[in-house]
């Protein structure tokens, strides 16, 4: 967004070549401001449960996700992927 350009995730998926995902860029008339915030700011909803959990590890948290498909997965793929 801050070349005032937009591309949806799912885009990065469904078209895997330069030449394809480049038809999906839409460009975006309207940039939120991304100067840096100074002073008191609130906390947002996901902030404020964060807090709350009372977490050991506060330092790091982690976010899991099952991915499903029913053709499977290409195991050798998906590993190359995630190694890179």
């Amino acid at each position: 967004l801050q070349a005032g350009y937009r591309l949806e995730m799912k885009d990065l998926f469904s078209h895997p070549t330069v030449s394809t995902l480049a038809l999906k860029v839409q460009s975006v008339t309207r940039l939120a401001d991304q100067s840096e915030v100074v002073g008191a700011v609130k906390l947002t909803p996901v902030q404020h449960w964060f807090f709350e959990q009372n977490l050991t590890d506060a330092h790091h948290h982690n976010q899991s996700i099952m991915l499903h498909s029913q053709d499977g997965f290409d195991e050798v793929a998906l590993r190359t992927a995630m190694d890179h």
